[in-house]
């Protein structure tokens, strides 16, 4: 059984699953259809920029004991840029954002942004190598220094590309907020205005985190048309606790300028039971009647 319930483009997906067979191998770098995805799409020409900045929506299955993740979007793995603005290494080329994953919350409630505590358990998914960066999104960075002094700018944790994080150092934001921001729009909502003065609260790259495992993947796959790329992601449910309960995925470029946002929910061991149950006794009456 799968409900599906959707309000002003925010996906909410509710799983039953069924599956047996595990996935031996991530998906190889070519285009995936949505069959068998919940698929939550994000409103078209909503960016900010460009239509490379354009996100046009992520989806998510289950496959034995892996989360597998897409996201389709005109941006590439290469980044855009120059000439864009500035990202979080001073440079001149925005990058692709990591994968958001929240166990139990949402970001909109703050969890990994400003605050470790305020709902849910975060990971990411690395989607590019960086780390050892200037964090131009919060109150220590000489972009949002209002006294005048210029501090010295903050180290992020090194991440790896495909690798998967899980928030560190509680007293430190594990996701920052974007480096741009000029998107303001309110699908995805994004629980309001950037504390650090800019234009939302995405969740776009990972500044602080402690390695889980490398055996989560990242693939990037082309496309003629637009959508023009398609991110792919895989994780084992068993590395960031998915047994059951509610979790939220969410993808956006380093400058936060669009975003996808899904959320589903995997009901509790004895739904799975119960529901199987009355599967089989369905199978069985109509056994009975053609026999």
């Amino acid at each position: 059984m799968k409900v599906l319930a959707q309000l002003l483009f925010t996906c909410v997906f509710i799983f039953v699953f069924f599956s047996t067979t595990a996935m031996a191998t991530p998906p190889a770098p070519t285009w995936l259809d949505h069959d068998g995805f919940n698929w939550c799409p994000d409103p078209i020409n909503d960016r900010s920029g460009g239509p490379d900045f354009e996100t046009y929506g992520i989806g998510a299955k289950i496959v034995g004991t892996t989360l597998i993740v897409i996201v389709e979007t005109n941006f590439p793995w290469t980044g855009v840029g120059p000439g864009v603005g500035t990202d979080s290494y001073g440079e001149s080329i925005f990058s692709p954002g990591d994968l958001y994953i929240n166990v139990g919350g949402k970001f909109q409630d703050g969890a990994g942004l400003f605050g470790e505590n305020t709902g849910g358990t975060v990971y990411g998914i690395a989607t590019t190598n960086h780390g050892d960066v200037q964090d131009e999104d919060s109150p220590e960075s000489p972009k949002k220094d209002t006294s005048g002094a210029l501090p010295d700018p903050l180290a992020w944790t090194p991440v790896t590309v495909g690798s998967l994080y899980k928030v560190g150092d509680s007293s430190q934001r594990m996701f920052a907020t974007g480096t741009y921001e000029g998107y303001s729009g309110t699908v995805p909502g994004d629980g309001g205005t950037d504390p650090y003065g800019r234009g939302n609260n995405y969740p776009t790259l990972i500044r602080n985190g402690m390695l889980v495992t490398n055996t989560s993947t990242v693939a990037f796959a082309t496309h003629a048309t637009a959508p023009k790329y398609q991110y792919q992601y895989t994780v084992d449910v068993s590395y960031i606790g998915l047994t059951h309960g509610e979790y939220q995925l969410f993808w956006a470029m380093e400058c936060g300028n669009d975003g996808a946002e899904w959320n589903g929910e995997v009901p509790e061991p004895s739904t799975v039971a119960l529901v199987g149950a009355g599967v089989a006794a369905m199978a069985h009456r109509r056994r009975n009647r053609h026999a």
